[in-house]
């Protein structure tokens, strides 16, 4: 088996401790690191006796995690399955620590989970993508004002993007995920770079945002499968694409603490009016509560 490639993209110093210590804790079996960013070759890598080597790749402040995984991609070498992390904060977010710890604890849980997650990978070749449960998200609901972005980046790389979000209507809020090498084979082989704007401390609409929106989509567009982690660990190679794809979108809007799903009356309404969820997050928050209020359940942007 070659050893799993974790790719971390350091950008906050000070959130690489606890996520170094949660690779340490979590991940028993052969792994390397590839760290992406300015800060990465300053800080120490995981103590691990499966740590199999520590490779540093180092990028602008160009398109957060994302411009800089793409690229760490071309230059990470032969590996079968990776894992994309960052030290996620979402500073425009008072609660962006305490949802990547989240995530973080969904995609990093046993040991026996994570070697049982790596299996299943091995053994079904469907699977191309397995994210954090409570990150899978109906796109239709929270477009925000990406869908310009999204049609620049599927164009660019030779997709259209409304069979793009036909095929596979969700992606995974906060960008971290497992996945297989080869269903992201046209990131890594299309030069996107030009399409990510100067870092502005922007919270919607780069091609960072579209590529959030965008990952799953393209796992499945290369033939693959896109799954829950719950749902990768409980089905095996019998089950139907059919009932996976089913029992995926049953979980889409898991309704926690960070992303709030729509109310009953807002996701009729987004999802037959997509260009309705760009007017309603360009709303102050204000009135978006006071919207929430009145159809009885929550709705907002999963933010980067």
């Amino acid at each position: 088996m070659k050893p799993v490639a974790v790719f971390v993209h350091i950008h906050y110093v000070e959130a690489w401790p606890a996520l170094r210590e949660r690779i340490e804790r979590s991940i028993q079996l052969p792994f390397r690191i590839v760290a992406t960013g300015a800060a990465a070759g300053t800080v120490a890598p995981p103590d691990s006796p499966h740590l199999c080597g520590w490779q540093t790749v180092e990028t602008a402040n160009r398109g957060r995690d994302v411009l800089p995984f793409i690229e760490a991609l071309r230059q990470a070498g032969d590996f079968d399955i990776g894992l994309k992390l960052h030290g996620k904060r979402s500073v425009h977010r008072l609660d962006g620590e305490a949802w990547a710890e989240m995530l973080t604890g969904e995609l990093l849980p046993s040991p026996a989970e994570v070697a049982a997650l790596v299996a299943r990978f091995e053994g079904d070749e469907r699977i191309g993508l397995a994210g954090a449960p409570t990150s899978f998200c109906t796109t239709a609901f929270h477009i925000g004002h990406n869908e310009a972005a999204i049609e620049t980046v599927a164009r660019r790389l030779d997709r259209d993007p409304a069979d793009l979000m036909a095929r596979t209507p969700f992606f995974c809020a906060g960008t971290m995920f497992w996945f297989r090498r080869t269903a992201f084979a046209s990131l890594a082989s299309t030069d996107l770079a030009d399409l990510f704007e100067p870092e502005a401390g922007q919270t919607d609409g780069t091609a960072a945002h579209a590529l959030e929106r965008l990952f799953p989509a393209l796992c499945e567009d290369a033939g693959y499968l896109a799954l829950p982690i719950d749902l990768a660990l409980s089905s095996d190679p019998s089950t139907s694409d059919s009932d996976l794809a089913r029992a995926t979108r049953e979980q889409l809007d898991t309704d926690n603490a960070f992303v709030r799903r729509p109310g009953m009356l807002a996701a009729i309404v987004l999802s037959r009016l997509p260009h309705l969820a760009r007017v309603y997050q360009a709303l102050p928050q204000p009135v978006r509560r006071v919207i929430r209020w009145g159809t009885a359940r929550g709705g907002t942007g999963s933010g980067r």
